[in-house]
């Protein structure tokens, strides 16, 4: 998916609470920085996994740089549940 370009001395910390990413702050374009973190403990506590995959090739439009990154949801032991 086409989402804001993350870069690589932030791609440790996009997960922690209250961080928002260096082009939506740039950009005056961030929130509360909670989202991600909310997903990947939510994710975490039903034994699942929330993996980004940043893309490095870079999309400026209006003036914000984007990339493609993949937003990966894994679901482990799902067969337990069946």
């Amino acid at each position: 998916m086409s989402s804001f370009y993350i870069q690589h001395s932030e791609r440790s910390s996009i997960f922690n609470d209250h961080y928002s990413g260096v082009e939506a702050v740039a950009n005056k374009l961030n929130g509360n920085g909670l989202g991600l973190g909310y997903i990947k403990k939510a994710l975490g506590l039903n034994n699942g996994e929330f993996i980004i995959h940043a893309g490095d090739k870079i999309e400026t439009r209006n003036k914000i740089k984007y990339s493609e990154n993949i937003f990966v949801f894994r679901f482990n032991n799902v067969d337990e549940y069946l």
